[in-house]
């Protein structure tokens, strides 16, 4: 029937064409013209991800001030420290708002646990005689202090 080289060439042929169309390299006229009238954006800039050493406000549990110190429950996969996180302050409806931010992820496979950390912080003068509210969303755990999971 055929040579054995065209039956090769052939196979590579429609192994290409099958990848291009499978890319988005095949895509009709019709479709290109949609799509460039839709938005002039790449369609990647809808999606929005977490960069590696984005700070963000980090849910906290069991929360302690002694003067001194501030002690938090935090999520943790096994490689969390209070070295990970900061605290911020600021002056907010009369009130001392704290936010304790993690600005290193814990990049550790465990499965995730609550992990207490202290991190040192004494109040500020500016808010010495107000009460310290904190802005960090509620962690919420079980009795046995692993993370429990909330139904929708």
């Amino acid at each position: 029937m055929f040579p054995r080289k065209r039956l090769r060439q052939t196979a590579i042929l429609c192994l290409t064409i099958g990848i291009a169309t499978f890319s988005g390299c095949g895509f009709s006229r019709a479709q290109s013209a949609d799509t460039s009238a839709q938005t002039d954006k790449p369609i990647l800039a809808k999606a929005t991800m977490i960069e590696e050493n984005e700070v963000q406000l980090e849910p906290v549990s069991a929360i302690k001030f002694n003067g001194e110190k501030v002690s938090v429950g935090v999520i943790s996969f096994g490689c969390t420290t209070s070295a990970d996180f900061t605290i911020e302050h600021s002056i907010v409806n009369g009130a001392c708002e704290i936010k304790i931010k993690r600005f290193n992820r814990d990049v550790c496979r465990r499965a995730p646990f609550v992990a207490n950390i202290e991190l040192s912080w004494s109040q500020p003068d500016d808010c010495r005689e107000l009460p310290i509210v904190v802005a960090n969303p509620l962690l919420i755990t079980s009795d046995d202090n692993n993370v429990k999971k909330q139904m929708k």
